[in-house]
Parts: C-alpha cells; structure tokens; sequence
C-alpha cells in the first residue's frame, strides 16, 4: 500500500506534456479503489489493539459477567485473526449489554481488519458515546473516516484524539493525512513533523510528511524524508512505491523506475510496483514497456482500474486509439470517479471523429469535477464538432440560399479542431 494518499495534482506520470494527462487527476494519485482492492488507509495498518483492561473485570449482575467472558473470547479470536467468530461474540456480548465499551471496541476492529470501514465507525461511536476519553478510539475511528472520504471528520477526530493524549504518534500523522486532502500542506507538515519526533522509527510517519513536502513544492525534503522510510523499512513494497511516486513528481523517471522495481521485487503480486514502474516508462517514452507492466498488474487483478487507465494511456501514445478506448472504458468500469479517465477517452475519442461520444465523456468528467477547465475546454471544442458536422449532412433546401454562409461560419469557429493539439491542455507537473 502506498505510504498515504496525496492529492491529484499533476499529469499522469508526474510529468509535464502528458497526450492524455489532465488537471483534473492522474492515475498516479488516485482513489484506493482505482489503486487496488484496499480493506483500509496507512493508518490503521498499526499493531493489533490490545484487549484492554475492562475486559473481564468488570464488577455487577451475572449477566454483566457474562457479556465481559463474550467479549473477552472475542478479543482472543481476534487475536487468532478469526474475524467472523470475534464479531459474532462482541455482538453476542453487546445484546446482553450494549454499555461494554471493550465489546464495540473489538467489533470495531474486527470491522476495520475486514474493510467494513462504516460499520467500525458505527462501532466506535457507540465505544465513544460509553467512554468519550479514549483517545484511541477517536484515532481509530478518524482512520476509518479517512478510508470513506470523510476528510473534515477525520480531522475533528483526530484533533480530539491529540487533545486527550498529545504524545500519541499515530494520531498526529492521522490528523496530518486529513490536512493533506484538504490541501492544508503546512499544518500537515507540522503535524507529521510531531509524530516523526514521538516515533522516528516509523517508516509511514517519515512519508507521511514526504506527501505533505511534495505538495509544498519541497521536492529534496520530500525525497529524503521518502529515503529515510527506505532506510527504516526496506524490506517493505510500499515504501519503494512512495519513492517512485516521489521521484517521478521530481521528473526522475529513471530513479523511480528503480524504486519500483525494487518494489516488484520485494512483492511480485504488488499491484502499484508494476503500475508506477509503468508510469516512469512512460515518461522515459518506453510506451512498449509501460503495456507490458500494465498487462502484468492485470494479470495479478483483473479489476485494478489504476492499470487499465495507464495501459490505455500508453496505447494511446502508441497510435493504437482504438485499444486505448478499450482499456480506458474498461477502467471507468471498476472506477468511474477518475475524471482524468473520462477526458483520456473523449480525447482518443474526438482524434477518431467521434464527437457526440466524446462530448459525452467530457460531460461525465464535468460531473465529477465541475472546476476542471480542461473538460469544459475539450466539451466546447467536441459541441463545436457536432455543430459542423450535423451542418454538413442538413439538406439544401433546409438552409436555402444561406446554406454555404453557414457552413463557413461554423468551419471558422472551429478552426484547426480537426487535429489533435496536444499543446491546447498541458497539465502542470505536481
């Protein structure tokens, strides 16, 4: 998994002069669900939570005995990583008493190991409404609310967390990965800075505050934070993936081919390895390349959007629109929301001359990012296509004497639309 997500900012391979990139997203910073089939964010990839102490201490009725043995059990099935069997106890121990906090605790976590990310932070809202003091829980569940997009939520949890408990690392990088989405990259440093000084022995808080340097435009700070995680966890995928990623921000494709590399080799089955090594090829112009490491990650997992939206990319720049098409519509299959897919593909669409379809893909990215200039700048281009074109096939004695006027002022408002510009939408480098 990669160190953290960062926000979409740059071309498709961190590089300037992309046919297809767009400033409305990349497929190197992209959602979990394009990336791969992730159960949960960075930050709740920490030490399984211990049973804590109110287990099978806790003093009343029988039935309150009862429900402490129920939950305790599930503790240790879950430390036995049988999650369906400490769901089952917890549950049973919360219908004999809904107020055991250590029993919403277990289910909780028993539901962030599984991925099931809204019912965990149902679970650790109700741990909190019966014990409100537990910074833990507010990190837990402000991890949760980072997996589900709730940025805002995630940073009034983890600020709690960090008001009753200062010295806990891991709610200080939580509360930083929140102010990277909401591109509030100075407190972010600052955040990630307090946890690498509680804890700088943690590879993911050094590259946390990698993301949050490389938003800033710090690109040395970001890599070196980026090598120090290598330094502390090298046997680890992801913290060559999170080098690459750092790398290719900084225009070194080489370099990051490397890291992925290094990557792949660490986890052959590691979907991002093979996408990011395939993305530095591409801004190294080894398009031939880049097709046969996206096919590799294909093959691991046949739904990574992330890989279909790069193959595409680079069939595209080999000529091959019509595969491009294909790979890019097969992304938008199993992640719709990458707005720098739907203009990918009305792109390759409008250089074949299908203007409708690609005044159609333009509008969906609109949708899911209405600031974006470009789709606004390509819907208009393809809309003035479609005009000319329906002029052209209206008969003579529709347009009477006016017929070739009007042709001729809608060929001049769409001069020179008949050929791919790929100098009309740059994105900028991130």
């Amino acid at each position: 998994m990669a160190m953290a997500e960062t926000t979409p900012s740059r071309g498709p391979h961190g590089k300037q002069g992309s046919p297809v990139s767009s400033r409305s997203g990349s497929p190197s910073r992209v959602s979990s669900k394009m990336k791969r089939h992730a159960s949960a964010p960075q930050a709740l990839e920490t030490t399984l939570m211990e049973s804590p102490s109110g287990v099978g201490s806790v003093i009343g009725s029988p039935l309150s005995d009862a429900a402490a043995s129920l939950a305790s059990s599930g503790w240790l099935r879950l430390k036995q990583n049988d999650l369906s069997g400490s769901m089952f106890l917890s549950t049973e121990a919360l219908k004999q008493d809904s107020t055991l906090s250590p029993a919403w605790r277990c289910r909780a976590q028993a539901n962030l190991l599984s991925g099931n990310l809204e019912a965990a932070i149902r679970d650790l809202s109700g741990a909190l409404k019966v014990d409100p003091g537990s910074s833990r829980d507010w990190q837990l569940r402000a991890s949760a609310k980072l997996g589900v997009g709730d940025m805002q939520g995630a940073l009034a949890d983890s600020s709690q967390s960090v008001a009753l408990n200062s010295y806990k690392a891991d709610a200080w990088s939580t509360r930083s990965l929140a102010r990277i989405q909401l591109h509030d990259f100075k407190a972010a440093e600052a955040d990630s800075t307090r946890a690498i000084d509680l804890d700088p022995r943690s590879a993911m808080y050094w590259g946390v505050r990698a993301n949050a340097r490389i938003n800033m435009g710090d690109t040395l700070g970001a890599l070196a934070d980026g090598s120090q995680a290598v330094k502390l966890a090298s046997g680890s995928s992801a913290v060559w993936n999170h080098r690459a990623d750092m790398r290719l921000r900084s225009s070194d494709h080489l370099g990051a081919m490397r890291d992925a590399t290094q990557a792949i080799r660490k986890n052959p089955r590691d979907l991002e390895g093979w996408c990011w090594r395939a993305s530095a090829k591409i801004s190294g112009g080894d398009f031939p390349g880049a097709v046969e490491d996206c096919s590799s990650a294909i093959k691991v997992d046949k739904a990574c959007a992330w890989a279909w939206a790069i193959r595409g990319d680079a069939r595209h720049r080999l000529g091959d629109w019509s595969g491009a098409i294909a790979d890019f519509s097969e992304s938008l299959c199993h992640d719709a929301s990458q707005a720098w897919v739907w203009i990918a593909r009305g792109r390759t669409r409008f250089q074949k001359g299908l203007y409708s379809e690609a005044a159609e893909d333009f509008a969906a990215a609109l949708e899911g990012d209405p600031e974006s200039e470009e789709a606004m700048h390509w819907l208009q281009k393809a809309q003035s296509q479609v005009l000319v074109k329906k002029a052209w096939t209206l008969p003579l004695i529709q347009l009477g004497g006016s017929m070739p006027v009007t042709l001729q002022a809608l060929s001049k408002s769409s001069k020179g639309l008949e050929r791919f510009d790929t100098k009309s939408s740059q994105s900028p480098s991130k």
